[in-house]
């Protein structure tokens, strides 16, 4: 816990709490360990729209990818689509494939204004 002086670092690793691994078996990555890391915003946000992060990490097992960023980035980055119950859920993804981690930059609630129907694909 971070108290309210103190800076939160740039990401945060959901390991030693016990909700969730420092790792996860990924069957589809190539790499049989891939690092999760969240990022401090995404914490909060995923805690504000009570998406948990065994939801997260699920979403991130299946590979559900809605857009690949990898072209426009340094970094592979992908948006990714989740389940919350019957509830959609999106999360950015940041991949370094070197270190074998992936970051979760946020969790956010596709906003049906700006999604089709099935919010996989913009209007």
């Amino acid at each position: 816990m971070f108290s309210a002086t103190k800076q939160p670092p740039n990401y945060q690793e959901i390991a030693s709490s016990g909700n969730a691994p420092s790792s996860q078996r990924h069957e589809k990555y190539n790499h049989p360990m891939t690092k999760i890391l969240y990022r401090v915003h995404a914490v909060q946000r995923m805690f504000e729209r009570e998406i948990s992060a065994s939801k997260v990490r699920k979403a991130l097992e299946a590979e559900d990818v809605i857009e690949d960023y990898s072209a426009e980035m340094p970094e592979p980055s992908r948006l990714i689509m989740g389940f919350q119950g019957k509830r959609p859920f999106h999360i950015v993804t940041s991949e370094n494939p070197e270190a074998n981690e992936i970051t979760v930059v946020t969790v956010y609630l596709p906003d049906a204004n700006k999604w089709k129907k099935d919010f996989r694909s913009r209007k």
